[in-house]
């Protein structure tokens, strides 16, 4: 059980406020999503998926099947892609960013690439299952499910990064993204390389 964890991290002298506050969300997550029993089965944790020509990866948090008693939640029965994520509020791009996350749609595209409705069934989409790390924790559902011409304007877009990249590998000039210097947890870690030699 997922107290044995717990447990364990407070046995191997974890920081005890760290561990506290994931059991906390945790807790908050569990009673929250209980009944997700009654409507979702759960068909492969934590898989690992590899794209044979490419090599590129991605690990699912979970697959799974939603039956019919989901409808009146909005989620069409089949068979989804489960995302487990946290998040310090519920502002626009938390709840709505999902749809065009290259993360979220490289899923998808690896989805297809990997042959994977052979073994599962035909994808639906992902749902993304957010929690606030607030000290009463709040909770959104995003069910993210592209059009195939989202799908394929992103694997567009990463031809043309490829190709970008090759070519700053090819002239050894890497130019900055300015506006990602500093984000919400700090400066790129490039940060003072550039201050110090600009070009």
């Amino acid at each position: 059980p997922p107290s044995a964890l717990r447990d364990a991290l407070l046995d191997a002298k974890a920081d005890v406020e760290h561990v506290s506050d994931g059991w906390r969300i945790f807790d908050a997550y569990a009673d929250r999503y209980e009944s997700v029993g009654d409507y979702i089965e759960p068909l492969a944790i934590e898989e690992l998926v590899v794209d044979p020509v490419t090599g590129n990866s991605c690990r699912y948090d979970l697959i799974a099947h939603v039956n019919d008693d989901a409808k009146h939640l909005g989620i069409m029965p089949g068979t989804y892609v489960i995302e487990f994520k946290s998040a310090g509020r519920l502002d626009i791009g938390t709840t709505d960013g999902w749809h065009l996350d290259g993360e979220v749609i490289g899923q998808l595209m690896l989805w297809k690439k990997a042959k994977l409705r052979r073994k599962y069934g035909k994808l639906q989409g992902v749902i993304v299952d957010i929690v606030t790390k607030a000290k009463v924790p709040k909770f959104h559902r995003e069910i993210v499910a592209p059009p195939n011409n989202q799908l394929n304007a992103q694997e567009n877009d990463l031809v043309m990064w490829e190709s970008l990249q090759q070519l700053f590998r090819a002239t050894k000039r890497w130019p900055r993204s300015l506006q990602a210097c500093y984000g919400k947890y700090g400066p790129c870690e490039y940060v003072e390389h550039c201050r110090e030699h600009p070009r």
